[in-house]
């Protein structure tokens, strides 16, 4: 039965972070899988300020995209090292597209539509080369864009989705694949897709975003609207504590290894505010799916389930 694993960007951060992962899916992994990933590291923030200030100040976001493609050219090297011929290639395609987006941003009056259309390119970089790296470490995969599936309404920035008509596409497009002698499939958290009708812009598909901690919030949708056996939550922390450690000292924070979704709530609410988002928590609830949360690091560990 098909499980659903999402891994953040706080924890993609770095070449040594998806050798980890790696290692991670190789060894924990077995049957239908769908992986969903974040932006690495800061990206989202970077290309949020580019799609924000690519109206008047050319000269920052010029600096900024230089930071953004150097930071992936690294760790594509650091992956790959002389086999990055084609992921080097894809890469390049989607910096182009990126290029070319901060020139179209001048046709969106609405700024969050504009903004959307920028943003979830750090998701399609990581994911891409997610898909090649496990690919090149032997782990077969397939690269699917969200935003074939994840339909959402027009409320750009924090999009709202459309669970019937994404059901429908989830069912088209990943359970054939899954279906496939248990395949994986790899994609982006954060994004989904619209239909708009501008003036004067040919494109009537846009973009869109689903808002803070939107990745975990895809990997909770994708589970309740297939039905699989669980969701796991790859974090750079144990799981969940009774106290905030940053906050209440961590020589006094306990892990919490089993707790009932009403509890989670409670904790989310108090002293694990922001570790889980409110909606993610609502999808595996309504499908009655466990949800586990593991420590990246240190994935023999326990971690939390809840449930």
């Amino acid at each position: 039965m098909t499980e659903v694993h999402k891994f953040g960007g706080g924890c993609l951060r770095d070449a040594a972070a998806l050798r980890q992962m790696a290692h991670i899916v190789n060894r924990y992994f077995n049957g239908p899988t769908v992986i969903v990933v974040s932006a690495f590291g800061k990206t989202t923030d970077q290309l949020t300020y580019i799609a924000n200030a690519s109206k008047y100040e050319l000269k920052h976001v010029n600096q900024e995209f230089s930071q953004v493609r150097k930071f992936h050219k690294k760790i594509i090297d650091e992956l790959f090292g002389e086999e990055n011929k084609r992921i080097t290639l894809e890469f390049d395609e989607i910096m182009n597209s990126l290029d070319q987006s901060i020139v179209d941003i001048k046709k969106y009056k609405d700024v969050a539509l504009a903004v959307d259309q920028i943003t979830p390119i750090g998701e399609i970089l990581s994911s891409k080369i997610v898909s090649r790296y496990l690919k090149h470490k032997g782990i077969n995969n397939v690269f699917s864009y969200a935003g074939d599936f994840i339909r959402t309404d027009t409320n750009f920035g924090q999009a709202n989705v459309c669970k019937e008509k994404t059901k429908i596409l989830l069912k088209k497009c990943l359970s054939p694949q899954l279906s496939k002698n248990g395949q994986m499939v790899v994609t982006q958290g954060f994004i989904g897709r619209t239909s708009l009708s501008i003036p004067y812009v040919l494109n009537y598909e846009f973009s869109t975003t689903l808002g803070r901690e939107g990745s975990d919030y895809t990997a909770g949708l994708i589970a309740n609207l297939l039905g699989v056996k669980k969701v796991v939550l790859w974090k750079d922390v144990p799981g969940i504590m009774n106290i905030n450690p940053k906050s209440h000292g961590g020589e006094k924070a306990v892990l919490l290894s089993d707790i009932s979704y009403h509890k989670c709530a409670q904790l989310l609410a108090t002293t694990a505010n922001g570790l889980i988002h409110q909606r993610t928590l609502n999808e595996v609830m309504e499908g009655g799916i466990p949800l586990y949360i593991k420590d990246f690091w240190h994935p023999d560990n326990e971690g939390t389930v809840v449930h």
